[in-house]
């Protein structure tokens, strides 16, 4: 049996994890001083309550090699192969940590398993997603997804990881100012976008992080957005795309870009909605709203 492990910055809704049995880590954030692990003991909404009153850039942090050598321990207890989907290594030192418990941890998985008189050899593939967020989801989904037809794992994380490069996410802040406190973004304007109303459109893709066009106005920015995805997926009958908004869960049905798609788009399978964590809102900021979208 193989089993998925990501980390908190995928922003895979709660019901997916769920149906899925993904096992997730969770990042840590220290906000007002405070230290919490996201998605445990920061929900999404207390994230966006604190971070109004924030006084700083909050602070993220990785799970340790350590924490990977445990998960890692408890998952091969029930599994014989994991696949393990994380944030981009150009972003986060999460991928360096989960590939070094995979090397410092295998006495000690061998040794557990003896224990519980589990013979099989056993498989762990640790696969970067080179992006962020719902890049990091939709990657994890689709992974969740393809072990429903039972493809033997190391076809399926060749899979997942050829796919990597060709996810592409683009995202637009309402507020600028979190994108330009974290310094994520290099060389853009900030105090001539404000005042004149601007909004960058932001794509990661391939492990790159870089603005690839500025519209006046909010509005605007979603429905640029939308046009990339409808041009991205076309002549494609196969896709997957995810559409997340930064903010509380009772705001969710707010969400520009979803009130933009097609019902058609949106019902099928390969859709899903999120809200954006707290280890990537911190960056982005609330009300920031983003598409991650792979096509087939």
């Amino acid at each position: 049996m193989t089993g998925i492990l990501t980390d908190s910055t995928c922003d895979l809704p709660a019901d997916l994890i769920s149906k899925f049995n993904i096992s997730v880590l969770p990042m840590k954030i220290k906000i007002n001083n405070e230290n919490f692990l996201d998605g445990v003991t920061l929900t999404s909404d207390l994230f966006y309550r604190q971070i109004a009153s924030a006084t700083s850039q909050p602070e993220t942090e990785p799970p340790s090699v350590d924490e990977f050598i445990a998960r890692y321990t408890e998952l091969l207890l029930k599994y014989d192969e994991i696949i393990s989907i994380h944030v981009g290594s150009s972003f986060s030192k999460t991928v360096q940590n989960a590939s070094e418990a995979v090397h410092q941890g295998q006495k000690q998985f061998f040794a557990e398993r003896l224990k519980a008189k589990q013979y099989n050899p056993f498989k762990i593939r640790v696969i970067d997603s080179k992006n962020v967020s719902v890049g990091v989801g939709l990657l994890v989904y689709k992974a969740a997804m393809m072990m429903k037809k039972e493809i033997a794992f190391s076809n399926l994380a060749d899979i997942i990881e050829d796919s990597a490069p060709k996810v592409r996410l683009i995202f637009t802040p309402k507020d600028l100012t979190y994108l330009n406190r974290s310094k994520r973004l290099t060389g853009f304007k900030y105090f001539i976008a404000n005042l004149a109303g601007l909004k960058p459109l932001i794509q990661v893709t391939n492990g790159t992080m870089d603005k690839f066009s500025t519209v006046r106005g909010f509005d605007h920015a979603a429905d640029a957005i939308v046009a990339e995805i409808y041009a991205g997926m076309k002549n494609s009958s196969d896709f997957q795309l995810a559409v997340a908004y930064a903010g509380m869960k009772s705001e969710m049905g707010g969400n520009i870009l979803s009130m933009k798609l097609s019902e058609g788009i949106k019902s099928s399978p390969g859709y899903f909605e999120s809200i954006i964590g707290s280890t990537i809102g911190a960056h982005c900021g609330p009300e920031t709203v983003g598409a991650a979208f792979l096509a087939g």
